[in-house]
């Protein structure tokens, strides 16, 4: 059958219009599955997985704005090339498939420009897992890499110098083994403190004792989340939050385990199982 003109143009048109109308499904579709709105700022973003927040200063300003919620509770998981024998990026992604909150960089042994292409990178898994890089020591490395926030020791930067270098919203925690350092770093203005060591430890060997009597005492005056470091495990984590403990620090409890993800997992349920009874 032959087609008139006027049934060929309205045939193609119908052809274009169906065409046009797929494109713009599809599109729609696409929108829909990676557009999110921020939970910092408001803003719509595109991003090609889950995330919450479009930028790192928006989950860091977030999670400072909301200190006593989940946010800053659980497995706060310490990566160190010295001891991720699976290496460090495996490592740190068991880690959070397991349900670390909180991932600590942490590299004595080389030179800072070494670190930072493999700081970044777990900073863009702490991203896509909904969780926050710390970087221990050094704030310019903490900087370049987009980590959330940084973690000093008693001799190293003061928490309020380190504030200046820091962006204003960034997260910084402060190492103390008496209660008396816990109290000058709260006043200071730090994030969250870090109580220990616990018990004996084989990872680091310069550490004082702390103790589940500090810890408690700690808890009776702290403001801010408390983190507790040295020597836990499954078996003792539970007396750990008793104690007072918002976060549970480990390396071992997780790298040395053959399934790292399920030695995270465990700890994970252990340690909110714990809060939700002590708390």
């Amino acid at each position: 059958m032959i087609r008139s003109r006027d049934e060929s143009y309205h045939g193609e048109e119908h052809m274009k219009e169906q065409s046009r109308y797929r494109v713009g499904k599809a599109f729609s579709d696409l929108r829909q599955k990676y557009e999110h709105t921020c939970q910092g700022c408001g803003k719509v973003f595109v991003a090609n997985n889950t995330a919450k927040f479009c930028a790192t200063a928006c989950r860091s300003k977030a999670y400072r704005q909301r200190k006593d919620s989940p946010g800053l509770q659980g497995l706060y998981v310490i990566v160190d090339p010295e001891f991720s024998p699976a290496g460090v990026l495996a490592t740190a992604e068991a880690a959070l498939k397991g349900g670390a909150r909180i991932l600590q960089w942490r590299d004595k042994s080389r030179e800072k420009g070494l670190q930072l292409p493999e700081c970044r990178e777990i900073a863009r898994l702490c991203e896509r897992y909904d969780s926050l890089l710390i970087v221990n020591d050094h704030a310019d490395l903490a900087l370049a890499a987009g980590a959330h926030g940084l973690h000093v020791g008693q001799k190293d930067l003061p928490v309020d110098e380190a504030r200046s270098i820091m962006a204003s919203h960034s997260l910084i925690g402060t190492s103390n083994a008496t209660l008396g350092e816990a109290i000058e770093s709260q006043e200071l203005g730090a994030d969250y403190i870090a109580v220990g060591r616990m018990f004996p430890t084989a990872t680091k060997t310069n550490t004082r004792p702390a103790g589940l009597e500090t810890l408690r005492a700690v808890r009776r005056v702290a403001k801010v989340p408390l983190v507790a470091i040295g020597g836990i495990t499954e078996g003792n984590v539970e007396a750990v939050v008793e104690a007072g403990a918002d976060l549970i620090a480990v390396i071992s409890s997780v790298t040395d385990d053959p399934n790292p993800v399920c030695a995270a997992r465990r700890l994970t349920t252990r340690i909110f199982a714990a809060l939700e009874k002590y708390r």
